[in-house]
């Protein structure tokens, strides 16, 4: 039994110590000899759970948390995740967000990148820009007006001339002798004017250089002040390195490719949040992260962008739903998020933030995950994490999107109620009163299940292997082994039967034969004394015959029986290796990379070896020397009976005494041939049937050893089981 209290460094040691001393146990060698492949087979397979359950229990150990209560956000790419946690980071004043957004006022008071700053110079850029343009307006009104006096001043003095030319043209005598000694009022007023003329130029420059000079300074002031905003501009980029929303991704799949750990402190717990990498991006890239995170974790929230349950694989390619049941069934506490994604503050009007639609979608999503979960699953939430975020971040870009989109929110609600209407604070709540408490007894809790499920899991592992590969492979080798050897029955049955029948043929021709023969001496008409000589030649003629045809026949029936045999052996081998292939390519299973369960039985049968020694064992049975030889004793006392009168005056009747004989000297040497015949065959059959008997065994063999490894596995699932139950104790 293991204690909770065992659990922190010393229980992952401890249990693979039990685990070694139990595998070893069942490791031992079996007494018959002839399991000793299945033996050496059950302790690979043995020793690969051993393995595969050790390297288990020591990434748990490598991974586990057992100081802080860590809860994990686990889903979807781009389902909000980052999102919340910035949120959170924010409401919480997690030290490192805290550091981060000093680092910004910092940087935005010492370089003037506020928003009231880029205003003011923005301002001051617009007013020098007004006076600019309105200094180069007055530099074109003072030349174009000293154009005009200039072309009045000409037009003044072409009148002035035109006036004295006409005046002069026009005079009598006594005026033009007056205006030899005076000058005429225009002609003095032509002079003033001409004068006066030039001084204009002077004039002229004197204001448009005041003008210029204006201008010029109010242009180096726009230049210097709009350097001044572009540099500002420029410096806004350094405040995007330090501002709220960092950790938020821009769209792209696995914009958070590594799990980021943040430590907060409620009510005097201290607890963690994990960022964990989506679940529907490039495995490749973040498997190994999200593994890790996971066993980390003592809660989980998934979240999710859709009201709906996961979505399902299909072929060869597990779905959402799968990898939630595979990473997450270790789990003591999973919670659903939903995060809405809302991007317009009139959605949050409504009375709630899901739909009757969605609720029902929710309600579903709730009942899947239960299925797939069990006990350990706990109901879904609804948020919405960017306007929340909007609510609390004020560390922002100025002119950014989110600053943008920001202002947009707060223009339509003040942020507490932001806060309110998109659900953070019902989750806060949540986190911090409901989910962060008894946090030791949480972390001991889902850290003892953990390693309960990885006991399980190779538990239902080799349950599986059980069911799917070594019980049905017995169950079909036996199957397979009792129809050939059913076959081997019949085939024995069957050759006995061809053997006595060839027997018996051999000696019937053997009697039809000396039969005929003797028959056709008879009937030429031989005396007694020729009879008995002919009757002896033909039987040992025969005899001969007999000796040189009758092995050969009955070893074409054992050749017969051997093929049979060979048939039927082979037939059951090529079954044999197809249910061995056949098992050994399903039962594939989640630890098929670390716990490789491959059939390989020997089946233990030579048959070549076992059919030549069928041959071998029936050669020397074959030789009828022993058994046909007869007495001519007998074919003498009966012949002597012939010797009678009555064979001097009867020829028919000395013929019939012969042929009378020799029926029954016939007769008697069939029988003699027969009981021979039958006695060699009791001599030979047994021996042949044991050799059966023993294909029979070796037939029988590689079922044993399937039921052997079952059986050991067997053994070691109910061990296991009895390790991971001790866990609820």
């Amino acid at each position: 039994m293991t204690a909770p209290e065992d659990l922190p460094e010393g229980l992952y040691l401890k249990l693979i110590e039990h685990v070694a001393a139990l595998l070893s146990a069942l490791g031992r060698s079996a007494d018959d000899a002839s399991l000793a492949s299945a033996q050496a087979d059950a302790q690979n397979k043995l020793k690969e759970i051993e393995q595969a359950l050790t390297k288990a229990i020591l990434e748990l150990k490598e991974n586990a948390e057992h100081k802080t209560f860590t809860v994990a956000f686990y889903g979807e790419t781009n389902a909000g995740k980052s999102t919340l946690i910035e949120t959170l980071r924010i409401l919480l004043k997690e030290s490192t967000k805290q550091a981060q957004r000093q680092r910004f006022l910092a940087l935005q008071q010492k370089s003037g990148l506020s928003e009231a700053a880029l205003q003011a110079m923005e301002g001051e850029i617009a007013s020098l820009t007004s006076r600019l343009a309105q200094a180069k307006a007055e530099v074109l009104a003072a030349d174009a007006r000293h154009d005009q006096r200039q072309v009045e001043q000409q037009l003044q003095e072409e009148a002035l001339r035109t006036r004295i030319e006409e005046q002069k043209h026009n005079a009598n005598l006594f005026q033009r002798i007056l205006n030899l000694l005076r000058k005429l009022p225009e002609e003095i007023a032509l002079v003033q004017l001409q004068a006066g003329a030039s001084v204009l130029p002077v004039q002229r420059e004197a204001e448009l250089n005041t003008l210029r000079q204006q201008q010029e300074q109010l242009q180096g002031q726009l230049g210097e002040q709009s350097q001044r905003y572009a540099t500002t501009l420029d410096s806004l980029q350094q405040l995007a390195a330090v501002e709220d929303g960092r950790i938020i991704g821009d769209g792209r799949a696995d914009f958070t490719r590594e799990t980021q750990a943040y430590t907060f402190e409620s009510a005097g717990q201290q607890f963690q949040l994990l960022d964990v990498p989506g679940i529907e991006g490039d495995e490749s890239k973040v498997c190994e992260q999200i593994n890790k995170a996971v066993k980390r974790a003592h809660a989980v929230f998934y979240v999710t962008s859709k009201a709906a349950p996961p979505q399902t694989g299909d072929a060869g390619r597990p779905g959402t739903l799968e990898k939630i049941k595979a990473q997450l069934d270790a789990q003591t506490e999973v919670w659903t998020l939903y995060n809405k994604r809302i991007t317009n503050p009139i959605a949050l009007d409504k009375p709630s933030l899901v739909s009757a639609d969605e609720q029902t979608s929710l309600d579903n999503l709730d009942q899947v995950m239960a299925g797939q979960l069990k006990g350990h699953y706990r109901r879904s939430m609804t948020l919405c994490a960017l306007p929340a975020f909007y609510a609390a971040a004020e560390c922002l870009v100025p002119r950014s999107i989110a600053a943008t989109s920001r202002k947009k929110f707060l223009d339509a609600m003040p942020a507490d109620e932001l806060l309110t209407k998109s659900g953070i604070k019902q989750f806060y709540r949540h986190l911090t009163h409901d989910l962060v408490t008894d946090v030791k007894a949480k972390i001991r809790l889902s850290n003892m299940n953990k390693v309960q499920l990885a006991v399980t899991h190779v538990c239902e592992e080799i349950a599986v292997i059980q069911r799917k590969q070594f019980a049905p492979l017995a169950k079909k080798l036996k199957e397979e082994a009792e129809s050939a050897c059913d076959q081997l029955q019949i085939a024995f049955k069957s050759l006995n039967s061809r053997l006595a029948n060839e027997g018996e043929k051999a000696i019937g021709q053997f009697e039809e034969n000396v039969r005929n023969r003797v028959y056709e001496r008879i009937g030429s008409n031989i005396s007694n004394d020729e009879f008995k000589s002919t009757l002896e030649q033909v039987f040992e003629s025969e005899q001969a015959a007999l000796q040189e045809k009758l092995p050969a026949v009955l070893d074409k029936q054992v050749e017969r029986f051997q093929n049979q045999v060979s048939d039927i052996v082979q037939r059951f081998e090529a079954h044999a290796k197809d249910l061995l292939d056949g098992y050994s390519k399903i039962g594939k299973t989640r630890l098929a990379s670390d716990f490789n369960l491959n059939v390989n039985i020997d089946n233990g049968i030579n048959v070549v070896g076992l059919l030549a020694s069928l041959a071998g064992g029936v050669a020397l049975f074959w030789n009828p020397v022993g058994w046909v030889l007869m007495s001519i004793g007998v074919a003498t006392l009966l012949i002597g009976v012939l010797k009678s009168v009555w064979g001097f005056f009867d020829d028919d009747y000395k013929k019939g005494q012969q042929r009378k004989a020799t029926d029954k000297n016939l007769d008697q040497a069939c029988e003699a041939i027969r009981e021979g015949f039958q006695k060699t065959l009791k001599q030979a059959l047994p021996p042949l049937e044991e050799k059966i008997e023993h294909i029979d065994s070796v037939l029988h063999l590689p079922a044993r050893q399937a039921t052997h490894i079952h059986r050991k596995l067997a053994a070691a699932h109910r061990g296991l089981n009895d390790l991971a139950s001790n866990f609820n104790a």
